[in-house]
């Protein structure tokens, strides 16, 4: 019985990896007998935005706003920040403020930290006023 469970066990988990190979989100690799994890550019991104749209909400009054200035060399940056925010739920105030709800501030610090972003993105957790 014990091993029929471990059996169907074993199966579900290679059902669940071949799903996140297959959407490109983690690559496995072969160490000798050994299998490894890990993620991609697109499962990093991806950890990244479930991590800001399941954030907690912020206290009342207050907002996490992302504030930006790249430069024009680097459009499609830009334009790859942009479609991101949108995706993680953010809105557009203007082109390069973009604010929400949750209080996204850490992993996006720590996500525009990591790619060396820093000097051109500038996350705070902002009150409304009005």
């Amino acid at each position: 019985m014990n091993r029929i469970r471990k059996a169907k066990e074993h199966r579900y988990e290679k059902q669940i990896l071949q799903r996140l190979v297959k959407k490109k989100l983690i690559v496995i690799q072969e160490a000798g007998e050994t299998l490894r994890a890990a993620l991609t550019q697109t499962g990093e991104n991806e950890l990244f935005r479930l991590q800001i749209i399941h954030a907690p909400r912020c206290l009342d009054g207050q907002i996490c706003m992302v504030v930006f200035d790249i430069p024009e060399s680097k459009k499609q940056l830009r334009k790859n920040l942009r479609d991101f925010l949108r995706y993680a739920s953010f809105t557009p105030l203007q082109k390069s403020v973009w604010i929400s709800a949750r209080d996204a501030t850490t992993p996006l610090s720590r996500l525009f930290a990591s790619k060396k972003l820093s000097r051109w993105i500038s996350v705070f957790r902002a009150e409304k006023i009005n």
